[in-house]
């Protein structure tokens, strides 16, 4: 994505490339609930400013303590599944 702006990017499979999403002078997107699978890096961003968010709420703080799996249920719900970093 180049030179972009005001899109919205969910619920998508980025899978087996190099970058699984490349970002360049791209501004005011918004982000959320994708899943990154297989590629070289998940994103490339460079001089650009997004919105890495999900509209929905969740209830992490189950045990008024943030644990290993509240922080999966997060990276989930903000970037969606991502097998690795």
């Amino acid at each position: 994505m180049e030179y972009s702006t005001n899109n919205t990017i969910t619920n998508t499979n980025l899978s087996d490339n190099d970058y699984g999403l490349y970002i360049h002078y791209s501004d005011d997107n918004i982000i959320y609930l994708n899943n990154f699978i297989n590629n070289t890096k998940n994103v490339y961003s460079y001089s650009s400013t997004n919105i890495w968010n999900s509209t929905l709420s969740a209830d992490f703080n189950d045990n008024n303590r943030i644990d290993i799996g509240d922080v999966a249920k997060i990276a989930y719900y903000v970037m969606g599944k991502v097998n690795k970093l």
